[in-house]
């Protein structure tokens, strides 16, 4: 028994151009170009965009030599379109969201240097070799 696939039913048979266009549709949507399914809400999501941009890609090099003339075509041109619409949204940001916060990391100590009138005390020698016998100070010449 054949049922008649209703509306909701795909109909389509799955290929390459449509999963490109699935594809392309959802990183549409997350570039802002068009309002959210059943919502009046346009969102933007360009990091979810930039992977599905990146995913189209990897699709296209994994593909090489196997996609018909038309899908290498598709292909092309859906990825050139959402390059260029990626841009266009990326440089549409406030200047505010592109700026990245910066973390205060706090600087490392400097050793503080021993005053001037007190000598610097000698470095601790490696384990393996003998300490040699401090020095006495030399003194400055008088005048």
């Amino acid at each position: 028994m054949d049922k008649e696939p209703n509306q909701n039913q795909m109909t389509e048979k799955a290929s390459l151009n449509s999963h490109v266009m699935q594809l392309a549709t959802a990183a549409f949507l997350y570039m802002g170009a068009a309002k959210l399914p059943g919502t009046e809400k346009v969102e933007v999501n360009l990091p979810m965009a930039k992977l599905t941009i990146d995913t189209l890609d990897m699709l296209k090099t994994k593909s090489e030599g196997n996609r018909t003339d038309d899908e290498t075509s598709l292909l092309d041109d859906v990825l050139y379109q959402l390059r260029l619409t990626y841009v266009k949204a990326e440089s549409a940001k406030p200047a505010a969201e592109q700026a990245k916060p910066t973390e205060d990391k706090p600087k490392p100590a400097k050793p503080e240097a021993p005053p001037a009138d007190k000598p610097a005390e000698p470095p601790t020698p490696p384990a393996d070799k003998p300490a040699e016998e401090p020095k006495p100070p030399e003194h400055p010449k008088q005048k």
